[in-house]
């Protein structure tokens, strides 16, 4: 039985190292060619769709500067009627504050 359970053993090693070292053989990479060159615009043609592209960017960039002057004029006028909104809350919770004290000397 020795000799059976050591060929055993032999052909588990084998077969481990024969999946061990299949799965590391080099294989070639396969990409694909370079794509053709296809026939490209004139150089002029170019040019002006790069202006054009770059006007339409300036366009859509004062917009947002305007959209965002709006909108932090917002914010500020936005802050300023909070602050006079949280100083009217405080004067009124002061005479709350004080009918409540009228009250419970009333009531007791």
């Amino acid at each position: 039985m020795g000799a059976v359970q050591g060929a055993r053993s032999v052909i588990a090693v084998v077969a481990a190292s024969v999946v061990l070292f299949s799965s590391q053989v080099a294989t070639p990479a396969h990409a694909d060619p370079p794509p053709s060159p296809s026939p490209s615009k004139s150089a002029d043609a170019k040019l002006k769709d790069a202006k054009a592209e770059v006007l339409d960017l300036e366009a859509q960039a004062s917009e947002i500067g305007e959209d965002y002057d709006e909108a932090a004029q917002a914010l500020s006028e936005s802050k300023k009627r909070l602050k006079v909104l949280a100083a009217d809350i405080a004067g009124q919770q002061k005479k709350v504050d004080a009918l409540d004290d009228q009250v419970r000397a009333i009531a007791l």
